[in-house]
């Protein structure tokens, strides 16, 4: 079932358009479709897209062709994607959420087929990667590990904590930030949130936030200036690299903002509760523009389109996967 953002215009309801048009231009859309399974990992390339989720669900998009869902053997719990060049791609997950194993899965044929990497102490919920060769996960029990090789293999660094860690950016091998706590639903109705910053590869660590609401994402948009945000939907503000936070404003995503996207300091975007993507102009003091996806499921995960940066690739918790378009709501 495809799902289109919609136009009301002189009392008419309008389907199937990608974008409405107005004399300033296309206004914010959404342009994809509804899928069988939950997704809430994406990553593109650009040309193509890769969304994973949990129960193995596995879909594949390439150019203009329709999105294929399948399941991988051992229907592993996947939480995230990162690509890493045109064929190779690294999913992480676990062999359940809160305990387990954690479950590294790569591919090397673009996405076609992925093969199992050496299991992890506990579930990972996100992975990135700052080049072809290093990259990053994050997951359980403060767990973080690193790898030099594509993906290949992965070597465990001390964080010195035990709380979930749910993101993560490093702007160099060595320097880098984590970021995570707890939240209610998931541990005894304890509430916690926390960034950690590194320079020297994980050898120490210090703490630079710590607050009441999980952190859930970063954004950044140089080596100095980044945002952050997560449970209550609390959006925090860095302007010297992540070594101190301050609160930027508070999003409509009161329950929780699962991704963020910055493509300026003044224009952002956010997914998380419900199935609306919303849009801000003025760096996060107001979100007046928004997109509804899809009713009532979470988003779970954005990653911008390399090739147009007014694009994002969106993955919903209800099967729903396309792309979200600024259109003209950062011009204003």
């Amino acid at each position: 079932m495809i799902f289109r953002h919609s136009l009301a215009i002189a009392g008419f309801l309008t389907l199937g358009i990608s974008a409405a048009w107005s004399n300033e231009g296309p206004s914010p859309a959404f342009d994809g479709a509804r899928t069988e399974g939950a997704y809430w990992g994406i990553a593109s390339d650009g040309n193509s897209a890769l969304a994973v989720g949990p129960g193995g669900a596995h879909a594949r998009k390439s150019g203009q062709d329709a999105w294929t869902p399948t399941k991988l053997p051992g229907k592993p719990l996947l939480l995230a994607i990162a690509r890493l060049n045109a064929r190779t791609f690294v999913a992480v997950g676990g062999t359940g959420f809160t305990s387990g194993k954690g479950v590294i899965l790569r591919s090397v044929d673009g996405g076609k087929t992925f093969q199992p990497t050496a299991n992890q102490a506990a579930p990972l919920y996100e992975v990135k990667f700052l080049s072809a060769e290093t990259g990053f996960a994050v997951g359980v029990d403060g767990l973080l590990v690193k790898s030099t090789d594509a993906g290949q293999s992965w070597q465990r660094i001390e964080t010195g904590g035990k709380t979930k860690l749910w993101a993560l950016h490093f702007f160099s091998g060595n320097e880098g930030l984590i970021g995570g706590g707890e939240t209610p639903w998931q541990n005894d109705q304890r509430s916690s949130g926390s960034i950690l910053r590194t320079e020297d590869g994980g050898k120490s660590w210090q703490s630079v936030y710590e607050g009441s609401k999980r952190i859930s994402d970063f954004s950044f948009l140089s080596s100095k200036t980044g945002y952050a945000a997560g449970v209550g939907g609390q959006l925090l503000k860095t302007t010297d690299g992540g070594r101190s936070w301050s609160e930027a404003g508070q999003t409509p995503l009161k329950a929780i903002v699962n991704a963020l996207a910055f493509v300026s300091e003044s224009c952002g975007l956010i997914v998380g509760a419900g199935g609306t993507a919303y849009i801000t102009n003025d760096g996060g003091k107001s979100w007046d523009h928004a997109i509804q996806v899809t009713e009532g499921s979470f988003l779970e995960d954005l990653s911008i389109d390399p090739n147009d940066s007014d694009a994002f690739w969106v993955a919903g918790g209800d099967g729903s996967l396309g792309q979200l378009h600024l259109g003209k709501a950062c011009d204003s």
